[in-house]
């Protein structure tokens, strides 16, 4: 501690007064609360949270890595099945871990706006962060994105830290956390070659003394990236054959091609002569655009219509407004006055560069698919923005007026109070399956199936939902003739077959498993291998039969 203005050092980030810790606790601790208070507005898990939580407890289970596969980086999952250690209860667990990394991303988001922008921007930024409907929606949903965030944004204000002093330290540090976050989800490398981009950069700025120093930056940086993210990478070309950041590369090609109606559905679920899936293959982008230009250009086009309206959606035009004045604007306070202070042009440039860095994987969206939630790692940049440009109107309005306390925070805090009781859940209607796509009926249907299947047996549905409530071993079908999945079946020792109606939409060849529904008279033939044992609806839910496989 220092005198009357109490500080202490954080290493690698430096002096932190004790009045902003304090309200960074403060700030972490009402974002928990209202996550935890907004945990009732999930009813289901969702279809990734299911592969990841189901993959995570196998892991803590058997000890395997191969448990996590390869669609999807292992962190998350892993923190999953951590908690689950604790909470005995893998939805709780899922949902548990995004609202302990949605809390702990106010320590680099705070941190980051009081060093570009003052306190001001920094209290408002993060009143926002909380309250914002789109973030706290997600604050506890059962994904990737929140952890992923907090460990990009951390990695974030390590770098620009590193870019003030030049310290090894912060380069590696910075490099370490982008390492993680791509265990969480791919874009960290993304970030990282932005940072590095940065810093080859100043390698070519006046004055151009020290270069030298400066490339030892660089390799410092991606040794840090390297440390976390190596293995990872190691695991992939294993697995695959190929060197790739995720094992989902084929696989989203493949969808592309789905999605515009080149190809049916579910094909990479196809069977080989072996009797596995094809997969997505090494199919690249490179390759979409060669082989099928129509699609891979159509599909950018669209997405570049659907990219401001999806956005739109997710951030109010009057933050984006605020947020364009505060990236335009970016001043340093004195903390001690308060006073405006001009960065200079060089650290200007750097800091817009930087944030726009985080922001960088937005691209995928344009080549892959618009996806919403994906918003959720970017929001809190623009947020970070929006509390500059906020910082800037409150200098406009003391310099012509006689107001010293500023008008801005008071506004956002009754503006968050207005997110905050506009968010309060109404009451519920009945469930019916359009409400939501009939999520919530894979829920009762998996639900329903532990009292009708025995513990221990093997089924297959087409919707990860079913099988993780269920509690059953689960596997996926392929795509093929009923004797292909019979085949299927015995090979991998399933025992029951759930027929939904996502499965016949999936399936269509397998409409002769419905026929016990809309059959004449609801009676059908027998089918070789395969007998109905139950034939149920939940409430507000679709018809199913259970199927069960006989074997001689």
């Amino acid at each position: 501690m220092t005198g009357d203005k109490r500080t202490f050092q954080l290493p690698g980030i430096g002096r932190i007064k004790s009045v902003d810790a304090a309200l960074v606790l403060l700030l972490i601790a009402l974002a928990a609360a209202y996550s935890v208070y907004g945990l009732r507005q999930y009813d289901v898990v969702s279809a990734d949270g299911a592969g990841y939580a189901s993959s995570g407890k196998a892991f803590f289970k058997t000890g395997d890595p191969r448990c996590f596969g390869t669609l999807f980086p292992p962190l998350y999952p892993f923190l999953v099945g951590l908690f689950n250690l604790a909470l005995d209860n893998l939805e709780t667990s899922a949902r548990m871990v995004s609202v302990f990394f949605n809390a702990l991303t106010l320590i680099p988001l705070y941190g980051l706006a009081l060093d570009l922008w003052g306190r001001r921007a920094a209290l408002c930024a993060s009143i926002l962060f909380i309250t914002l409907p789109f973030l706290h929606g997600m604050s506890g949903i059962d994904i990737t994105e929140p952890t992923y965030t907090f460990f990009a944004l951390a990695a974030a204000w390590a770098f620009r830290r590193c870019l003030a002093a030049r310290g090894k330290g912060t380069a590696f540090a910075a490099g370490a956390l982008l390492g993680i976050a791509y265990l969480a989800r791919p874009e960290g490398f993304i970030v990282a070659a932005a940072f590095a981009g940065i810093l080859l950069l100043l390698l070519f700025l006046p004055p151009r003394k020290g270069w030298m120093g400066q490339a030892l930056l660089l390799a410092v940086f991606w040794c840090g990236f390297l440390v976390p993210a190596a293995p990872y990478m190691n695991y992939l070309h294993n697995v695959t054959g190929a060197w790739q950041l995720s094992g989902k590369t084929g696989l989203n090609s493949s969808i592309i091609r789905e999605y515009r109606g080149e190809t049916p559905p579910d094909q990479h679920m196809r069977l080989n002569e072996q009797g596995q899936e094809v997969g997505g293959g090494n199919s690249t982008l490179l390759d979409l655009m060669k082989e099928s230009p129509d699609i891979f250009w159509g599909n950018i086009r669209d997405n570049l219509h659907a990219l401001p309206r999806e956005l739109a959606g997710t951030f109010p035009w009057f933050l984006f407004v605020l947020s364009c004045i505060g990236y335009l604007w970016l001043p340093r306070y004195e903390p001690e006055d308060g006073g405006e202070r001009a960065a200079p042009a060089r650290q200007g440039l750097m800091d817009r560069l930087l944030l726009a860095s985080v922001c960088s994987p937005l691209a995928l969206y344009v080549v892959y698919f618009v996806q919403p939630r994906g918003f959720y790692a970017y929001v809190p940049v623009f947020l970070m923005a929006t509390g500059g440009g906020l910082a800037r109107i409150d200098s406009w309005v003391r310099r012509i007026t006689p107001l010293e306390t500023g008008i801005v925070l008071p506004i956002v805090a009754v503006l968050g109070l207005w997110y905050v009781y506009s968010g309060i859940p109404a009451p519920k209607p009945p469930y019916h399956y359009t409400q939501d796509g009939a999520r919530y009926d894979d829920k009762q249907v998996g639900l329903r199936l532990r009292s009708i299947i025995p513990p221990g047996a093997t089924i297959i549905t087409r919707s990860g939902r079913i099988g993780f409530y269920s509690q059953r071993a689960y596997l996926m079908p392929p795509q093929g003739s009923l004797a292909e999945i019979i085949a299927f079946a015995d090979k991998n020792h399933a025992d029951y077959l759930i027929a939904t109606i996502q499965l016949l939409s999936m399936r269509p060849q397998l409409e002769i498993l419905y026929q016990p529904l809309f059959g004449t008279g609801g009676n059908a033939p027998p089918l070789p291998g395969i007998e109905a044992v139950y034939i149920g609806q939940e409430p507000g839910g679709l018809p199913y039969i259970v199927y069960r496989f006989v074997r001689q």
